[in-house]
């Protein structure tokens, strides 16, 4: 389990799949049909997750958490989401602990931040972009490289 709790914008419903509050504003039901829309594959739907699921956990890091707080226009939301939904897939409680300076197997931490922090995505541990598009993740002793992140993957 994650040590993140539910979102002050989304609650669950007696299964655990998340719902939207009547009384809430439209930037989350916008943000989640983006991301249902140009993201997430095999009609995949927020409501249909149970809370623990990291895209939901995703979800509710960028609309409550994320401190770049990226419009839906932003060319950089899906990349950052997708890279929030690895973080939370891997159920790693590193993601937010590495500063510079630290040291990961044999290879010390140098001018990079800690995943899901609030800068630039770029600027992440073992994150590799080129004019700002994420091209390429090292995870341990693999590097994954990517033409571009904005096509579906999940």
């Amino acid at each position: 389990n994650t040590a993140t709790r539910p979102s002050q914008n989304i609650t669950t419903n007696e299964t655990g799949s998340p719902i939207v509050n009547p009384t809430e504003d439209s930037r989350v039901s916008l943000f989640m049909r983006k991301f249902e829309d140009e993201v997430l594959q095999r009609d995949a739907k927020f409501n249909d997750l149970g809370s623990e699921d990291p895209r939901y956990l995703a979800l509710d890091w960028i609309l409550n958490n994320d401190q770049m707080n990226l419009g839906l226009d932003s060319m950089n939301l899906n990349q950052r989401y997708v890279l929030a939904l690895i973080a939370f897939s891997l159920d790693s409680k590193a993601w937010g602990a590495i500063e510079e300076g630290s040291v990961i197997g044999n290879k010390e931490v140098d001018g990079k931040s800690t995943w899901l922090s609030s800068i630039d995505e770029c600027s992440w541990y073992n994150v590799s972009c080129t004019g700002g598009l994420v091209t390429g993740i090292q995870l341990g002793e693999t590097k994954t490289e990517f033409d571009s992140i904005s096509a579906p993957l999940i």
